[in-house]
């Protein structure tokens, strides 16, 4: 089994892996932040990213990738240190 498999979707594993890589990033790192790219017809993976692990959008790169038959964005987001300690105070993420 592989995260994405559609018989393991929807159980917070996403979730619980990005979470943990920004961890390991600000709190073992001491990263300033991190920030990634995807195209916009990833609705999915932009809405874990950014409603559910504090990740904002930062910019787009129009008409990027063309796919069924049409011109797609290429969204670029990120995340700052203090906006992942914002995120697990006010969400109490890694407390029980």
């Amino acid at each position: 089994m592989m995260l994405g498999d559609k018989d393991i979707r929807g159980k917070g594993y996403g979730i619980d892996t990005i979470m943990a890589v920004m961890r390991y990033a600000f709190e073992e790192l001491h990263l300033a932040r991190l920030d990634g790219a995807m195209i916009e017809y990833n609705q999915i993976s932009l809405n874990v990213y950014c409603k559910k692990c504090g990740w904002k959008e930062e910019g787009r790169m129009r008409n990027w990738f063309f796919r069924q038959n049409r011109y797609w964005d290429k969204i670029i987001v990120g995340v700052t240190r203090e906006d992942y300690f914002q995120l697990i105070d006010e969400n109490r993420y890694w407390h029980e």
